[in-house]
């Protein structure tokens, strides 16, 4: 099936993701949809706080949480996953998603 970029479903709300998070049509001057790659100045962040915590600090190993990654974040950073439609007691620790 050949969806057109710009009408895609989002299944967790069931609405389109253009109409809430980013025009899913768009693209950058060299021609990379934004779809593809919404989310590699994110890593591009990780890696750079990564790297100069362990310049800074070389004897401790970083530790760097974000909310927005990429295939082989988990290299650089922690996926902080947020809690906005949970039903837990909010005095309940945050715990890792899997």
């Amino acid at each position: 099936m050949n969806i057109p970029v710009n009408v895609l479903t989002y299944t967790i709300g069931n609405g389109r993701l253009s109409l809430h998070a980013l025009a899913t049509n768009a693209t950058h001057a060299d021609g990379q949809a934004e779809l593809d790659v919404h989310n590699l100045w994110g890593l591009m962040e990780e890696k750079a706080t990564h790297l100069a915590l362990q310049e800074i600090i070389p004897d401790k190993r970083p530790f760097v949480m974000s909310r927005s990654t990429f295939p082989s974040s988990g290299r650089w950073t922690g996926h902080w996953v947020s809690r906005h439609f949970t039903q837990r007691p909010p005095a309940l620790p945050h715990v890792a998603s899997c």
